[in-house]
């Protein structure tokens, strides 16, 4: 059974990036299954590495579309995705220690990262309102970046 699961209203409103979250829940779930039903050592480094794919791919789709959009805080926001990357190569570094604490820790790592960045950060930028935000501040003539839905970057294929 999932330890969480995707909603509809999680959605960032960018069918590329949702499917991109949509995995991390996937890897999430099937970590925590591993680790509670079979305990397979060897399941754990092709999760993390899979995931460590999925990050690298998302996050530099991500910050071109904030790029972009010319979101003001974009420095902040990247240096969150850099400790996230960090600490993903950290428990992949520790895990032959002891697979089943690094198990734990990757479950909360991404558990914490899905639902804290993803799901505040990350639709603060692209949600709804802030598209209809941008389309005001283009009308009005200020400066302003592209919508998140029609950003230029290519995330269509996930490694």
């Amino acid at each position: 059974m999932p330890l969480l699961r995707w909603k509809a209203e999680y959605s960032v409103h960018r069918e590329d990036l949702d499917r991109h979250h949509q995995e991390m829940f996937d890897i999430l779930n099937s970590v925590y299954d591993n680790l509670m039903d079979s305990h397979e050592p060897g399941f754990l480094i092709p999760s993390i590495d899979r995931l460590s794919a999925i990050a690298l791919h998302h996050l530099s789709a991500e910050e071109q579309c904030l790029r972009e959009m010319h979101i003001p805080e974009i420095d902040q926001h990247i240096a969150k995705h850099r400790e996230f990357v960090e600490a993903i190569e950290m428990i992949r570094n520790d895990c032959h220690e002891n697979y089943s604490e690094a198990s734990k820790e990757l479950i909360i790592l991404l558990g914490d990262w899905l639902f804290h960045h993803v799901l505040k950060e990350d639709r603060k930028y692209f949600s709804p309102a802030r598209a209809a935000e941008n389309s005001v501040r283009a009308l009005t003539g200020q400066v302003v970046g592209k919508h998140p839905e029609i950003c230029s970057a290519t995330t269509s294929q996930t490694p």
